[in-house]
């Protein structure tokens, strides 16, 4: 019951700390890397090397961040895999206006 308490009153003070930094790493990340694709003539890899890690991950903590049991993972910089697409196929998860 103790550490429910606590958790209670831990979490949100940390996320007033953390979530304005991770924000601000977040929109720096979007821009370096539109900049990024920008500059290397519109190539969508070196973008996303940069926006993967930068605006991935999590951006609050929870109660579950600080269970035993890792029910939820504190990954503040995690993209996870790249998956390259094929020529022509939309970004799974998204869908397309034209067939």
């Amino acid at each position: 019951m103790t550490s429910e308490f606590a958790l209670s009153w831990l979490t949100p003070i940390l996320n007033l700390v953390y979530f304005p930094v991770k924000f601000s790493v977040g929109t720096v990340g979007a821009v370096l890397g539109g900049v990024s694709g920008w500059a290397t003539g519109g190539n969508e890899r070196a973008a996303e090397g940069i926006w993967r890690p930068m605006t991935g991950g999590t951006y609050f903590f929870t109660p579950q961040t600080f269970d035993s049991e890792h029910e939820q993972p504190f990954l503040p910089f995690d993209g996870g895999p790249y998956e390259q697409q094929e020529a022509g196929q939309a970004p799974s998860g998204s869908t397309s206006m034209y067939p």
